[in-house]
């Protein structure tokens, strides 16, 4: 089985925004850069440059290579990393329910005692999950994408390209 690494975003309000700044972004460090967006040009790949779409909103699924070689080599072998030390990755947005159950890994209090992780509850209206599927669990690739992601989604809200 081919499969990659989930990572999870919760985010307020919808990500589209944040998430086309990102694919600009994304695409200006590869500038050949391929992408299917679910329910867009019959869901095939295109040249990010060439069609920049409007992204579905409530949610959608987005695929991105860095060029048709690797889009290739991701139909042959999946998620993983190229000599290049790069890999094709998975963007899944939608919105999130209004009570949501988490677990704490780190002290969200920042305090010295000594934590051990614990459930917590989530609850609002106006989020949004962003999964990025990623080709390794903490590789450098993979936190570039996760720090780029984040930014764009930290980034003003409403703030377009």
């Amino acid at each position: 089985m081919v499969s990659g690494v989930d990572r999870v975003i919760i985010s307020p309000g919808s990500p589209v925004v944040a998430l086309r700044r990102f694919l600009d972004g994304w695409g200006a460090r590869w500038p050949d850069m391929r992408t299917a967006v679910d329910g867009v040009l019959g869901s095939e790949f295109f040249r990010w440059h060439d069609v920049r779409p409007a992204l579905p909103d409530g949610q959608g699924e987005i695929l991105v290579a860095r060029d048709a070689a690797m889009n290739d080599d991701w139909d042959e072998h999946g998620y993983r990393l190229l000599p290049e030390g790069e890999g094709p990755f998975y963007i899944l947005y939608r919105r999130a329910p209004t009570n949501l159950r988490v677990l704490a890994l780190q002290d969200p209090f920042g305090l010295d005692y000594r934590f051990e992780p614990y459930e917590r509850e989530l609850v609002g209206g106006g989020l949004s999950l962003v999964t990025v599927v990623l080709p390794d669990a903490d590789g450098e690739f993979s936190r570039g994408v996760m720090a780029a992601a984040r930014d764009a989604l930290l980034g003003p809200v409403g703030a377009g390209p």
